[in-house]
């Protein structure tokens, strides 16, 4: 049941960030899933990846940076008020 129950309200955040946020941005952060799952399937039941898991693990935390760099940068600059 807390299972159920925490997966619906993950799935209603993931809509939300999806509706509100950066499409492109959302879905590279989506993946960092994986990345903590791999890292906690090494820490908890002592499971080695293999050196192509590790160039995945690579390529999906260079693609969330690059995402945020090329937000970043095409985002328009905020005015603070004086």
């Amino acid at each position: 049941l807390a299972i159920g129950i925490t997966a619906a309200l993950a799935q209603m955040a993931m809509t939300r960030a999806y509706r509100l946020g950066n499409t492109l941005l959302t879905a590279n952060l989506q993946y960092l899933g994986i990345v903590f799952s791999s890292i906690w399937d090494v820490l908890i039941w002592r499971d080695s990846l293999s050196w192509l898991s590790w160039a995945g693990i690579v390529v999906i935390l260079c693609s969330g940076c690059l995402a945020s760099f090329y937000n970043a940068r095409n985002s328009p600059a905020k005015v603070l008020p004086e």
